[in-house]
């Protein structure tokens, strides 16, 4: 609790109270502004009194205590309603079990004769209550036991019985072609790729990065990714996805996607599904260019047999020789080159390589 003045106002008398610490106030009096020191307020100092809360707290500890205080003096006569305590009696030893005939109760339910069921066993500590099936209540046994259980089929391996040879063939298997005897033959997706079954040559299955100048052969399963800094002077790369940021030179087969961010001239031959030319870039491939689809964003110079599409978005420009079966050029897109339509490509397969090696 703060300390408190009494203060009398000069000019009309009234008193109040203020904080001990005041130097002005106004007077509830006569509204009136007053200064301490100099209008000479008189000042007369309050002690300091207990907070009615602390008085009423203090006073209902102590009739607590007063009202409590002969329930923990260890005699019961001063607490009203109590009771005496129960005579301590002493342990006696284990008795002995009845006989089990007489702890079982009698049945009011009724007899075996009026019931369709026969009394149930009377349960011991020894014996344990059997189950009851469902051909002892005589209803049908359920299909299927647990033991009998077939176990569901698994959805990666069609059933045996199928005669067909995809009985063989798993959903984490994928087909790869030998690099030696073009041999079609199975591998898992994961981990490294078995041997060939018909020349036993067995190649890489690893993703390969090339950071350096590099020369020879590059031959895996995996994908193929060259770096700025790196290249590749001829020689056979095979793969399955292939993406070059530097030079390379040679044959390039893929199974997958082959994506090209050089600029520049390639003295290149590519056979892959998809060819993708990204935006600012501008290539010249100076080899045969055989795809399932095209995609040209950037701009690119080839000669090409494409088996179903070119696609020519906006920005990009295609100069050359090209053979598809379709062709989609967009607006602001360009197709400066020899075109030939035809239903079905592939057929030119081999007049068409038979004339770029010439």
């Amino acid at each position: 609790m703060k300390d408190l003045i009494q203060t009398t106002c000069p000019k009309c008398g009234h008193q109040q109270q203020e904080p001990a610490q005041v130097v002005s106030f106004y007077c509830k009096g006569c509204r009136s502004h007053l200064d301490i020191q100099r209008d000479g307020v008189q000042r007369t100092k309050i002690p300091r009194e207990r907070s009615i809360h602390l008085e009423k707290g203090l006073q209902g500890i102590q009739s607590l205590l007063g009202k409590w205080k002969g329930r923990f003096s260890g005699t019961m006569t001063s607490v009203r309603g109590a009771q005496p305590p129960a005579p301590e009696v002493p342990e006696s030893p284990v008795a002995p079990l009845p006989p089990q005939e007489l702890l079982s109760p009698k049945s009011e339910e009724p007899s075996e004769a009026n019931s369709g069921f026969p009394p149930p066993p009377i349960a011991s500590r020894d014996t344990a209550l059997p189950t009851r099936r469902p051909d002892d209540l005589g209803l049908d046994p359920p299909a299927y036991s647990p033991k009998q259980r077939q176990k569901p089929q698994n959805e990666a391996r069609l059933p045996d019985s199928d005669p067909s040879p995809a009985r063989r063939r798993l959903r984490n298997e994928r087909t790869v072609t030998c690099f030696e005897c073009g041999e079609d033959f199975s591998a898992p997706r994961i981990g490294p790729a078995p041997a060939c079954p018909e020349c036993d040559h067995q190649a890489l299955s690893c993703d390969l990065v090339i950071e350096t100048a590099t020369d020879g052969d590059q031959l895996t399963y995996g994908n193929v990714r060259i770096l700025k800094r790196g290249s590749v002077n001829g020689g056979r790369i095979a793969c399955h996805n292939f993406a070059a940021y530097g030079r390379f030179s040679g044959t390039v087969e893929c199974t997958g996607r082959v994506e090209i961010n050089f600029s520049g001239t390639l003295d290149a031959a590519i056979t892959c599904r998809e060819l993708v030319i990204p935006r600012r870039t501008d290539v010249k491939i100076t080899g045969p260019v055989i795809a399932d689809s095209i995609e040209v964003e950037g701009r690119i110079d080839a000669h090409a047999l494409i088996h179903q599409d070119l696609n020519i978005p906006a920005g990009g420009e295609f100069q050359g020789k090209v053979t598809t079966r379709t062709v989609n050029v967009d607006d602001d897109a360009l197709l400066a080159a020899d075109l030939q339509i035809h239903s079905n490509p592939k057929e030119l397969r081999d007049e068409f390589i038979r004339s770029t090696a010439s």
